[in-house]
C-alpha cells in the first residue's frame, strides 16, 4: 500500500512494482521531567528514540529527558553579596532565584550592617579594651569584629589615675588554733603608706574584724569555722582618687587541727575474757588536749578515759567489735580511728591419731599413745576415754598416753579443742576390740584356663564387713598376689593374681577377716573350660578376583577377620586346598583375628577354618565355604539417541554390571567407533552418515570366566543429503523462500499426534517413522499447511518422525507411552 503502483508481469509471473515509501520524519526534542508527543498523545519521562507509523507516514521522536534540580544556598554576609550562579551583587538580605535549562538555583541571603560604639572610661593604674591595655589618659579608636561577625568601630574617652603605693608587710600571729573562741581580740597591722587615705582589709572565713578597718592597723576574732589552709589577712591601700592598690599585703594563717591518731594492742580478747584487763594505747596528736576513746559492746574501759592509754575488761559475751579513739583540741577534733577486735575461737580437732585395734593392748598394761595435731587459737584439748580405758598422761595437751583394761569392749574416744572464751564439740575415734563376721562371697573369674601362663591378671573381690579392721587372703599352689588395689588393712577387698602351669583346677582362693581373732574363710573353687567356637569369618566367599591368572600372575590377596575370642591366647587357621595363607596381619597368639589368602589358579571350591585356643585346648573349627563364580548374562541392552544425522551418536547400557562380573567387554558394527564407556556398563558410540548394520554385543568378564554374550541387531540408512537454495534472478522484486517448519504435538503422548507442516512449496510430504534402530515403522504422504493425526496404533517406545519435501528434509524425535 505504501508503493506507487505494482504490475504483475504475465511473463515473468511477479509483479513490477515502482515507486518509494515516504522518508521518515524525525524529531528532536530536548526537555525537562516529561514530553507528551502529539503525534500519538504519549507521555513519556524517559529518554530515548519513539516510532510510530501510520499509513505510509513514519514519525520517529528523538527525545532527551533531564530530571529537573533544585538546590538551595544559604548565605550570611557583611554589607554586600556576589551570586557566582548569575554574577549579580546583592546589598539587602532576600530570597533570590535562577533557572537553568531544568536547574533551578536559590541564594537565601542574609546582609549584616557594621556596628558604632562611643564609650567613656575613668580608670585606676590602666584599663584594658577587647585585650588592648592602656596605662595613660586620651582618646582611643578600635576596630573589632562585633558579635554578627562584620567589622565595628570603638571610640574610647580614658582617663587614667595613679595606683597608691603597697603596704608593707602584715604583722600579726600566724598559728590560730589558740585564739579560737577568745572574745579578746588579735591586732595585725602593717605601716603607714605616703599618699594613702585608707586602708582596705579581708579576713578569711571564721574570722571577724572587731575595729580598725580603713585604718593600718586592725582588731580580729576566731571562731572554730576557720579553715584549716591557705587562709589569708590582707590589706589594701587607697589614695585621693579612690583608686586601691594593685596587690594586697598579706600574712598567711596557719590552724592545725589534730590528726587521726593510730591504736595498738590485742586484737584478739579471748585471753582477757575473765583473766585481767587489755591495754589499748594510741599514739601522741599535736595540738591535741585530750583523747575520747569508745569500745564495743561486752567491754568495759577500767582506767584511762581522757587519756593516750586505758585499760580494757571482756565479758563473754564478746564476739566481735571495734575500740575507738578520737584525738580532741581547741580548733577542732580529728577523724576516729577504730581497731578492729575479732573473738578467735578454736575449731574442733581434726582427726585422731592412734591405734583402731585395741586387741594388742588389752590387759596388759601395755601403753597406746593417741594424739592429735594442734589447733590455732586453743589453749588446751580435754581428752575423754571410755570405760575401762585409763589416761597416764598428756590431758590437756594434744597428745595422751592410755591403757586397756581385759574388759575393754568396742568404744570411743573424743576430745575437743579448748580456749579462755570457747570450747568446741568433740573429734571420736573408734577403737575397736572384736572378732568380725566372715566375707560374703568372692567374685572373680572361675576359669582359669585363659590366665595359666599368660600376661593376663585375674582380679577377686568381696564385700567389706562392717567395722573389720583387715583381711587375710589364702591362694592355692600355682597362684600368686600380684597386688592389693585397695591397700591393705581395712581397705583390702580386692587382689590380683597370676596363675601358672602347677595350679591344679578345684582348688580355692580364700578370705578371713582378723580382729581380735581370726573369722571363718570364705573360698571360690576355680576349674577349667574350653574356649568357645569363633563367630563367624568375615570374607570374599568367591574366590575369582582373587586367583592367579594370565591377565593376573600374582593374584589379589583376600583378607579374613574374625572376632576376638574371651579367654583365648591364639587362633589356628587352615586354608582349603590350592589356596595359601600369606600373612598374619595382627600378628600371631592372642591378636591373630586376621589373615590373607591367596588363591592358586587351579582351586576350584573349599572352605577356609579357624579354631580358638588357650592352654586348656581349642575350640571347634569354624569354616567359611568359598568357590568360584561364574559370571551372568547381561541384561537386555537399552538404547537412547543421543544426537542425529549428520552426527549420529548412540547410547547402549545395561541395567546393572553382570552379576559375578568385574567388567563388560563390548564390540560395535564396523565403521562406528567407540568414544567412552568400554567396560563398564554404558558405552556411547559415534556412527558415520553411511548405511551402518551389525552387532552391538555386552559380555560380563572376571578373572576366571567370561559370561554369555548379549546381542542388539544396528540397522542404520545413510543420513540423507541436506537441502540447499538458489536466489531468485528474476529482475522484479526478491520474493523470500520460508524455510520449511515441522511441528509435532502433543510430544510425548499416549495416544496419537498430530503433525502440521508449514512451506512455501505446495509439493507433497512424504513423512517416514522410524524406530531408533533406523527401521521404517509408517508411512505418509499429505500436502503443505495440512495437519495430519497418526501413530494412534504404534508400540510404546522412542520413534524418529522424518518429513521430506523434494530436497529439503526435518526429523523430530518423538516418544509413546
Amino acid at each position: 500500500a505504501c508503493y506507487e503502483t505494482a504490475t504483475f508481469n504475465t511473463t515473468t509471473c511477479e509483479w513490477d512494482v515502482t515507486g518509494t515509501e515516504p522518508d521518515p520524519i524525525i524529531t528532536p526534542i530536548s526537555t525537562c521531567d516529561s514530553y507528551n508527543w502529539s503525534v500519538n498523545g504519549q507521555t513519556y519521562t524517559a529518554s530515548g528514540s519513539y516510532t510510530v507509523v501510520a499509513n505510509c507516514q513514519t514519525d520517529i521522536l528523538d527525545l532527551t529527558i533531564t530530571t529537573s534540580t533544585s538546590n538551595t544556598t544559604v548565605e550570611s554576609v557583611c554589607s554586600e553579596y556576589t551570586w557566582s550562579v548569575n554574577n549579580q551583587t546583592y546589598t539587602t538580605s532576600g530570597v533570590y532565584t535562577s533557572v537553568t535549562n531544568c536547574a533551578t538555583e536559590i541564594l537565601d541571603l542574609t546582609i549584616k550592617l557594621p556596628l558604632t560604639k562611643d564609650t567613656t572610661v575613668v580608670a585606676c593604674g590602666s584599663y584594658t579594651l577587647n585585650g588592648s591595655t592602656y596605662s595613660s589618659s586620651g582618646d582611643y579608636t578600635q576596630i573589632i569584629t562585633a558579635v554578627n561577625g562584620c567589622d565595628s568601630t570603638i571610640q574610647l574617652h580614658l582617663t587614667v589615675n595613679p595606683l597608691p603605693e603597697t603596704a608593707g608587710a602584715v604583722s600579726g600571729i600566724i598559728e590560730v588554733c589558740s585564739l579560737i573562741g577568745l572574745s579578746t581580740p588579735t591586732t595585725y597591722s602593717v605601716s603607714s603608706v605616703s599618699g594613702a587615705t585608707s586602708y582596705n582589709w579581708v579576713v578569711p572565713t571564721g574570722a571577724t574584724i572587731v575595729s580598725g578597718q580603713g585604718t593600718n592597723s586592725i582588731g580580729v576574732t576566731f571562731v572554730n569555722t576557720l579553715a584549716s589552709t591557705n587562709q589569708k589577712i590582707q590589706v589594701y591601700t587607697v589614695n585621693e582618687f579612690g583608686c586601691q592598690s594593685a596587690v594586697s599585703s598579706f600574712t598567711t594563717l596557719t590552724k592545725t587541727t589534730p590528726v587521726r591518731p593510730t591504736i595498738s594492742g590485742p586484737t584478739n580478747p579471748c585471753p582477757y575474757v575473765g583473766a585481767g584487763s587489755a591495754v589499748y594505747t594510741c599514739d601522741s596528736i599535736v595540738n591535741a588536749g585530750s583523747y575520747l576513746w569508745s569500745v564495743p559492746n561486752g567491754a568495759s574501759i577500767v582506767s584511762g578515759q581522757g587519756t593516750r592509754s586505758i585499760q580494757v575488761n571482756f565479758t563473754s559475751s564478746f564476739t566481735i567489735g571495734s575500740i575507738g579513739v578520737t584525738a580532741l583540741s581547741n580548733c577542732g577534733n580529728s577523724s576516729q580511728r577504730t581497731f578492729t577486735l575479732t573473738r578467735l575461737t578454736p575449731t574442733a580437732p581434726v582427726a585422731i591419731s592412734g591405734p583402731t585395734n585395741a586387741c594388742p593392748y588389752l590387759g596388759n598394761s601395755q601403753q597406746a599413745t593417741y594424739s592429735v595435731d594442734p589447733v590455732a587459737n586453743a589453749s588446751s584439748y580435754t581428752w575423754s576415754v571410755p570405760n575401762n580405758v585409763t589416761i597416764v598422761s598428756g590431758q590437756g595437751t594434744t597428745s595422751i598416753l592410755v591403757t586397756f583394761g581385759g574388759n575393754y569392749v568396742t568404744s570411743n574416744f573424743k576430745v575437743r579443742s579448748v580456749s579462755n572464751c570457747f570450747t568446741t564439740s568433740d573429734r571420736q575415734l573408734s577403737v575397736t576390740a572384736a572378732t568380725y563376721a566372715a566375707p560374703g562371697a568372692i567374685t572373680g573369674p572361675t576359669n582359669a584356663c585363659p590366665y595359666i601362663n599368660s600376661d593376663a591378671t585375674a582380679t577377686y573381690t568381696i564385700r567389706k564387713v562392717a567395722s573389720a579392721p583387715s583381711y587375710i587372703w589364702t591362694v592355692p599352689a600355682g597362684v600368686t598376689i600380684m597386688s592389693h588395689p585397695a591397700g591393705t588393712g581395712a581397705n583390702d577387698t580386692s587382689i590380683v593374681v597370676s596363675f601358672n602351669s602347677s595350679f591344679v583346677f578345684g582348688t580355692r582362693i580364700l578370705v578371713q577377716t582378723t580382729g581380735c581373732g581370726t573369722s571363718s574363710a570364705t573360698g571360690l573353687t576355680i576349674t577349667s573350660a574350653i574356649v568357645s567356637t569363633p563367630n563367624v569369618i568375615a570374607g570374599p566367599t568367591n574366590a575369582c578376583q582373587f586367583m592367579v591368572s594370565s591377565t593376573n600372575p600374582n593374584g589379589n590377596l583376600a583378607t579374613y577377620t574374625i572376632r576376638k575370642v574371651f579367654g583365648a591366647n591364639f587362633y589356628t587357621w587352615i586354608a582349603p586346598a590350592n589356596a595359601t595363607i600369606i600373612g598374619h596381619p595382627a600378628g600371631i597368639g592372642i591378636n591373630d583375628t586376621i589373615v590373607t589368602v591367596k588363591f592358586a589358579n587351579v582351586f576350584v571350591t573349599g572352605s577356609l577354618g579357624v579354631r580358638a585356643g588357650n592352654s586348656c585346648g581349642s575350640s571347634t573349627t569354624r569354616n567359611l565355604a568359598i568357590t568360584k563364580l561364574n559370571v551372568a548374562t547381561p541384561s537386555n541392552i537399552d538404547v537412547q539417541m543421543l544426537s542425529n544425522c549428520p552426527s549420529r551418536v548412540f547410547k547402549y547400557s545395561l541395567s546393572s554390571m553382570p552379576t559375578q562380573a568385574t567388567s563388560v567387554l563390548w564390540t560395535i558394527p564396523a565403521g562406528a567407533t567407540i568414544v567412552s564407556g568400554q567396560g563398564t556398563s554404558s558405552i556411547t558410540v559415534s556412527y558415520p552418515n553411511s548405511i551402518a548394520s551389525g552387532f552391538v554385543t555386552a559380555q560380563g568378564i572376571n578373572n576366571c570366566s567370561s559370561g554369555s554374550i548379549r546381542s542388539l541387531t544396528i540397522k542404520l540408512q545413510s543420513c540423507p543429503i541436506s537441502f540447499t537454495s538458489t536466489a531468485p534472478t528474476s529482475k522484479g522484486a526478491a520474493v523470500a523462500t520460508e524455510e520449511m517448519k515441522v511441528s509435532v504435538y502433543p510430544n510425548p503422548t499416549s495416544t496419537a499426534f498430530n503433525i502440521n507442516v508449514k512451506a512455501a512449496s505446495n509439493a507433497p510430504m512424504i513423512v517416514r517413522v522410524l524406530d531408533l534402530q533406523g527401521r521404517v515403522v509408517k508411512n505418509y504422504t499429505f500436502t503443505a499447511n495440512q495437519q495430519v493425526n497418526f501413530g494412534n496404533d504404534l508400540k510404546s517406545g522412542s520413534y524418529l518422525v522424518e518429513v521430506r519435501q523434494g530436497n529439503s528434509v526435518k526429523t523430530t524425535s518423538v516418544v509413546k507411552y
